[in-house]
């Protein structure tokens, strides 16, 4: 059996779905259900080298990941709405850590606590 000439091709994925990407030009490419071992598919934002049979039929036999995506950015509240989410922490991390309890709570673990519940709220 003859060998099927392959091609490289180096792209950026827009949107993975299933067993395919489209990249950031439109194109779809396939995994191969041929392909030994099985490619798994990239991340979307990756740049990755995908290497295909010189068909241009976009069937992937393998992909080596080039770049990987980039770090989404912490989601940002505008002022107003960041406090009102640090006053809700705060108010919930005094009722939480007060509960049912005779004890004096310190100022450190409730600004600690309220920190926990910002950052869960925010993500």
């Amino acid at each position: 059996m003859m060998a099927v000439p392959t091609e490289q091709v180096t792209v950026t994925v827009a949107a993975v779905n299933g067993i395919s990407f489209t990249d950031t030009t439109g194109v779809k490419w396939t995994i191969s259900k041929f392909a030994r071992p099985q490619p798994t598919l990239p991340r979307v934002g990756a740049t990755v080298v995908v290497t295909t049979p010189a068909d241009g039929k976009h069937f992937v036999q393998a992909i080596t990941e080039v770049t990987p995506p980039e770090s989404p950015a912490p989601p940002t509240l505008p002022d107003r709405e960041r406090l009102i989410v640090r006053q809700n922490a705060l108010a919930h991390a005094v009722a939480i850590l007060c509960h049912n309890t005779a004890d004096k709570v310190k100022l450190a673990d409730v600004l600690a606590c309220a920190e926990q519940i910002e950052e869960w709220i925010t993500r």
